[in-house]
């Protein structure tokens, strides 16, 4: 009976486990679309140095390379994007 049941279960696991990790890949699909460009936010590092906006040697904060348009695989984490005035803001990259 445990074995019927077990090979019964199985396959269920299988496909909620390739649907859940398919699902997170695509989430970490972002668009940045034509006439948009992708500002990228370090989140773990260095502080920036005194009132500097920009980081220029990888420290956290804005990085000073932009994305251009395309599709883009966020790595280390979800995005968060929103855009505004044709600017869109990718969350983060390591």
């Amino acid at each position: 009976m445990t074995e019927t049941l077990m090979n019964f279960l199985m396959p269920i696991v299988w496909i909620v486990l390739v649907l859940s990790l398919a699902g997170a890949f695509l989430k970490s699909i972002y668009s940045i679309g034509p006439t948009e460009v992708g500002l990228v936010r370090k989140r773990f590092g260095k502080k920036l140095p005194g009132d500097n906006p920009v980081a220029f040697k990888g420290e956290a904060g804005y990085q000073a390379e932009l994305l251009m348009p395309g599709l883009r695989l966020m790595r280390c984490c979800r995005p968060r994007s929103a855009t505004s005035s044709g600017i869109s803001w990718a969350a983060c990259r390591l």
